[in-house]
This record gives C-alpha cells, sequence and structure tokens, in this order.
C-alpha cells in the first residue's frame, strides 16, 4: 500500500531511521499467498486514535465558529467563547498526548 519511498521518516532517540507510514510486517502475519498483511502496535493504534481525536476536535472547532448551537447543544448558552474552551482544549490536549506517545513511549 505505501512504497518506502513516499514515506515519512523520523529520527528516533537513538538515531535510528524509521518509518512513520511503512507498516512493520512480521513473518506470522502471512496469509495463504505470500502476500505480507499489515499491522498497527498497540501503541501506533492509541496514538492514532488520539491524532484522529484532535482533527476531529479541530473540525468541530470549525464549524462550531460558524454554528456554535450545533455544536454546544447540551449547553445552556452557545457562543463562539465556549466553542473554543471546549473543543480547542480537547484538540490541544490530544494532539499533545499524540506526540507526547511519539516520544515516551
Amino acid at each position: 500500500m505505501f512504497k518506502k519511498s513516499c514515506a515519512l521518516k523520523f529520527n528516533s532517540k537513538d538515531n535510528q531511521e524509521s518509518d512513520f507510514l511503512v507498516p512493520r510486517v512480521n513473518d506470522a502475519a502471512k496469509n495463504e499467498g505470500g502476500r505480507n498483511l499489515f499491522y498497527l502496535s498497540v501503541m501506533g493504534i492509541v496514538r492514532l486514535f488520539f491524532l484522529l481525536l484532535a482533527a476531529t476536535s479541530v473540525i468541530f472547532l470549525v464549524i462550531g465558529l460558524f454554528r456554535p448551537w450545533a455544536m454546544l447543544w447540551w449547553e445552556d448558552i452557545q457562543n463562539r467563547r465556549k466553542v473554543i474552551k471546549v473543543y480547542g482544549t480537547v484538540a490541544v490536549l490530544c494532539y499533545a498526548v499524540y506526540w507526547g506517545l511519539y516520544f515516551f513511549a
């Protein structure tokens, strides 16, 4: 699915080059046709979850700037400042956790 030439490359703590978009292939993860199956590690799935949660929060933030009542329907007062507080905080925290898991896990 992804070629090695188009993969994003990052240097880890021990200065070994790692491929971000190239999936790891385990010898046990082969189907009967001999083709390799892709899998993500558990930490990769958790990081992806926080990245997608941050992206969703940014989308909701943009929607809430145009229609605050659509995104804060449970609140008594819906204004743009609350939209920025709620969804901006969630987006920044999730994005920080995403990069925190990258560097510290």
